[in-house]
């Protein structure tokens, strides 16, 4: 009898001599990508099937033999239901298949037969050529983490995300947005991480509020001037994501944020940042490289759990000294600051230090009185 690691299922479909690159995988829900890698369902069963860079044009025109294995001998324990070719297009019939993975292929649309996966939960059609969203996707009840990334997507046809009630993760790097759709947040309540980086964005639609139990924003390389305000009413906020921008000036406000674990702002142009960012207590990563910044608020020796700061790129007057006040910091990058010394006096922990062009270790930083 088979042993089944964590509980899980995978689906080994063997398709190597038909379609180059197609895999079949075990529980993988993590990206490389902006985003994170998270388990949506880890440890419970699971049916998933990777098409990943198979170089596939369209979804049909192929009839898999699938099987359910044990982990320990990859011998089959039973057989799952065939799936079924209908209208020249791949779909499943009656299996519990919950990750299905198309992305890296040449696919330029999504066929209706896709509203038969009843049980998906994660999706992923990312670096396609796909231009519109059928109307049936919308009709995928459980899913639950969706990235239609890097598609020279229809913006008239993003209207079906809006019926995806259950979804928690929405990707939407790369696909040309000048505004996020207002139907999307106003009907996807339980969604969790955003990701909207590499897009033509300046600001956010004010119903995004309605993303209240959002934790994680993704909006780089778009092209804001100013922090979005409406993040300042997401208090569940622990990630937020601006890099590369065009921000100049960060509110007070900020100050609400009082989850928010990591913030990056690192090419942008900031020219200083509010006192008051202080209060988000939560705070241990903060990239401020390669802004226009001279020096820290005082406050913000006030920051104890700051364990990495990023300041490379900056013109600082001198050595941030609130920084000695962080007993969690680790790592500190100072790459080409202006700054020439550390100053010498007492020493707290500090394990790597980034300074001018140079790469050192250092065991302390100095403790000022």
């Amino acid at each position: 009898m088979a042993t089944w690691h964590a509980a899980l299922y995978s689906v080994h479909a063997d398709l190597s001599a038909i379609v180059p690159g197609l895999h079949s995988a075990n529980k993988k829900l993590g990206r490389g990508q902006q985003g994170g890698q998270k388990n949506l369902h880890a440890a419970q069963s699971s049916l998933d099937v990777h098409f990943s860079k198979a170089s596939m044009e369209s979804l049909g025109d192929v009839c898999l033999q699938i099987s359910r294995h044990g982990q320990e001998d990859g011998k089959p324990e039973k057989e799952a239901v065939l799936p079924v070719q209908v209208a020249g297009r791949l779909f499943f019939l009656d299996l519990d298949l919950e990750e299905l993975h198309l992305e890296g292929n040449l696919i330029e649309s999504i066929p209706g037969e896709i509203h038969h996966l009843k049980n998906v939960k994660v999706l992923y059609l990312n670096k396609n050529n796909i231009q519109a969203i059928c109307e049936e996707l919308g009709e995928l009840k459980c899913l639950q983490s969706l990235d239609l990334s890097s598609n020279p997507l229809s913006h008239n046809s993003l209207h079906v995300i809006s019926k995806l009630q259950a979804l928690r993760q929405l990707r939407l790097y790369d696909v040309n947005l000048d505004e996020f759709p207002v139907q999307i947040c106003k009907c996807l309540h339980h969604v969790e991480l955003l990701g909207l980086s590499g897009n033509q964005l300046r600001c956010l639609p004010k119903e995004i509020v309605n993303l209240r139990k959002l934790r994680e924003i993704y909006l780089q390389k778009n092209i804001f001037e100013s922090f979005p305000i409406e993040l300042f009413h997401l208090l569940n906020l622990e990630i937020i994501d601006l890099e590369q921008n065009l921000v100049s000036f960060i509110p007070e406000e900020v100050a609400s944020l009082i989850n928010l674990v990591k913030l990056f702002l690192a090419h942008n142009n900031l020219s200083s940042v509010p006192d008051t960012l202080h209060h988000c207590q939560k705070l241990s990563v903060l990239d401020l490289s390669n802004n226009l910044l001279h020096r820290l608020p005082p406050s913000f020796k006030e920051l104890t759990e700051m364990s990495e700061l990023g300041l490379s790129g900056n013109s600082l007057e001198k050595f941030p000294r609130q920084i000695c006040h962080w007993p969690s910091l680790c790592l500190i990058y100072l790459k080409n600051t202006g700054l020439q010394v550390l100053p010498g006096i007492q020493m707290q922990a500090l394990p790597k230090c980034y300074l001018t062009d140079k790469c050192f270790w250092q065991r302390h930083v100095a403790l000022f009185t």
